[in-house]
């Protein structure tokens, strides 16, 4: 990972942070709402029963995705704030 560096001529530290800052609280909103949208194998019950292990896959699929965008703000934030 590619990480910023803090210098005179670059973005502020302090708006730097603000902005890693305000892209993890939204991530972690959207990584909360998620989590209660899990899908659901009542809803799946009238379809093949492949029908919600796909579901699931993607689902899956889609949750590790928003998680690896939580770590990477994260280490950002923390590394803007250590410098």
């Amino acid at each position: 990972m590619q990480l910023p560096q803090v210098n005179l001529n670059g973005t502020a530290k302090a708006d730097l942070s603000k902005q890693y800052e305000a892209a993890y609280d939204a991530l972690q909103t959207a990584h909360c709402t998620f989590l209660l949208a899990a899908p659901h194998a009542r809803d799946y019950q009238t379809l093949p029963p492949e029908c919600y292990a796909r579901a699931r896959d993607e689902y899956t699929q889609r949750l590790e995705a928003l998680e690896s965008a939580l770590g990477y703000i994260a280490v950002l934030a923390l590394h803007v704030a250590a410098d």
